[in-house]
C-alpha cells in the first residue's frame, strides 16, 4: 500500500505482507495473516503548530500453531535510518518526517530490532492480536503544501 501525506491530508499506510514458512516441528506456528490494517492517517499538518501531530492505526495479526510470531517494521522508503521516517512531497524532493511507535509516549520506535527499534512479539497457541501503531510528525517542519507519501512494510516472521 502507499502512504500519502500532505498539508492537507497527511497518511501514512503500512504495506501489507503474509509470510508462510512450512513447519516439520509439531505445535509450531504453520501461518500468519496480516487481517487488517487501519492506516496511521496524520490528516492536516499544521506548519505553525506548536506541537507535534499524534496519530494512531493498527495491524491485525492471526497465526495458526503454537509459538512465536514477531511483527516487524522497515525504514519506509524515503529513510536509510529508524532515527526519523520521512514521507516524500509527491513530484518533489521536499521530506515531512514522522515515526512510528509501539507507545503513545513515542518514545520506542517500532523497527527490526536494530538501530534502537524494537518489534512486536505475538505468543501463545493460535497467537492473534491487534496491534495499535502510534504515529507521530514532530511540529515545526517547515514543508510546502502539498501531497506526501511513503510506503512501510510489515512483514511476520515466525
Amino acid at each position: 500500500m502507499k502512504c500519502k501525506k500532505s498539508l492537507c491530508s497527511l497518511l501514512v499506510l503500512l504495506t501489507v505482507i503474509t509470510i508462510e514458512r512450512p513447519s516439520t516441528v509439531w505445535g509450531a506456528i504453520s501461518n500468519c495473516t496480516i487481517t487488517t490494517v487501519i492506516p496511521v492517517a496524520f490528516g492536516t499538518y499544521n506548519v505553525f503548530a506548536a506541537t507535534a501531530l499524534t496519530v494512531t492505526g493498527s495491524v491485525a495479526v492471526n497465526c495458526t500453531g503454537s509459538g512465536n510470531a514477531i511483527v516487524t517494521f522497515d525504514k519506509g522508503q524515503h529513510s536509510n535510518s529508524f532515527a526519523s521516517r520521512a514521507m516524500q512531497k509527491t513530484g518533489g524532493v521536499d521530506l515531512l518526517t514522522y515515526n512510528l511507535y509501539t507507545d503513545a509516549a513515542a518514545t520506542t520506535v517500532w523497527g527490526d530490532d536494530t538501530g534502537g527499534t524494537v518489534t512486536q512479539k505475538l505468543a501463545g497457541n493460535s497467537p492473534s492480536a491487534t496491534l495499535t501503531v502510534f504515529g507521530k510528525a514532530d511540529a515545526g517542519q517547515d514543508v510546502p503544501a502539498g501531497s506526501y507519501t511513503d510506503t512501510v512494510v510489515i512483514t511476520v516472521n515466525f
